[in-house]
């Protein structure tokens, strides 16, 4: 009731994912855009908004479910990863500003609990949450498989994991238990250069040659470039002997590779003959988790950050930007 946006739309998706055709979902809400942000939802997603009541202290909808619409996996990522907002624009030549609508990018705090216990608040573009729970878990080096994860469970922005084994100690050792902005910055990645921890060692001898590769960087760029997607925005994608696996989005350059990682874990892809590619700067953090994957090989559109060559020499990834 009290959840503010993206939440009530995620937690709406979330409900109607488990009812039939013609049941109706009651929604009680005092987020002052929910009304606009469902409304559109359900009209984009063939769903039916039946009445709307404004009262003093809530807002109460009524949503039907209907045949949902044939909707792509991508058109549906970039429209949970926006919000249409009003401003002013002066475009050239003119004088006076225009007011309009654009779509800009949304970002939402995430936050993973391991074992019944928060481990870390993530802010991330409220996409593919359960994929960016476990890439996180296992590039961060909280869970060594993908096996180690009995159940994960998302509820709006709340995910929560179940793993075999107690991984408290993991988590105090990465300092996860605090919160992860898009900025993404880490002093603590960078600290693991030093000789005092221990860093993970590639353990692949996977090999693509440059047309390979330059074919793979086409692929990944064509994706990109997608009108409809609103800037600052980041892109990663994974590719398995030279196939596309997954192609993700999110604000943060370090969570759309979490959920590249996650997404790919659970379908059993082998890291160690794959490359990833993303949009992103590749400083140490982004190389530390990549090695961490056993990848052998990391492609940036952007150009290096010395953090990052010195983790390409010491776990032995080789380094494309």
């Amino acid at each position: 009731k009290n959840a503010l946006c993206p939440v009530p739309v995620l937690l709406t998706r979330e409900s109607m994912a488990s009812m039939t055709t013609g049941q109706i979902l009651k929604i009680n809400t005092t987020d002052p855009v929910a009304k606009s942000d469902i409304s559109i939802w359900a009209e984009r997603t063939g769903n039916n908004v039946l009445k709307i009541e404004e009262l003093k202290d809530e807002t109460i909808i009524y949503v039907q479910k209907r045949d949902s619409k044939n909707i792509s996996e991508d058109d549906e990522d970039i429209q949970m990863s926006a919000k249409k907002v009003e401003h002013q624009r002066l475009y050239s030549g003119e004088i006076e500003a225009r007011t309009i609508k654009s779509f800009v990018t949304l970002e939402a705090p995430a936050h993973i609990k391991v074992n019944d216990k928060s481990a870390v608040t993530i802010i991330a573009t409220p996409t593919h949450l359960e994929d960016l729970a476990v890439g996180y878990l296992l590039d961060e080096n909280i869970v060594d498989n993908i096996e180690q994860i009995i159940s994960i469970e998302s509820k709006g922005t709340e995910i929560s994991v179940k793993t075999k084994t107690d991984v408290t100690d993991r988590i105090k050792a990465a300092e996860t238990n605090q919160l992860v902005t898009s900025e993404c910055v880490s002093l603590e990645h960078y600290m693991r250069l030093g000789d005092r921890i221990r860093l993970p060692e590639i353990k692949s001898d996977y090999k693509v040659n440059v047309s390979e590769l330059r074919k793979m960087i086409k692929e990944f760029n064509s994706r990109r470039k997608n009108k409809t997607q609103p800037g600052g925005i980041h892109s990663a994608s994974l590719f398995e002997k030279g196939e596309m696996k997954h192609y993700l989005i999110d604000v943060s350059r370090h969570s759309a590779v979490d959920k590249v990682f996650g997404a790919c874990a659970k379908d059993g892809v082998n890291f160690a003959e794959s490359i990833i590619i993303t949009s992103g700067r590749q400083p140490a953090g982004m190389v530390l988790k990549a090695a961490q994957m056993n990848i052998p090989i990391s492609v940036s559109m952007r150009g290096p950050i010395y953090s990052g060559i010195i983790a390409a020499q010491k776990t032995g990834i080789t380094l494309v930007c």
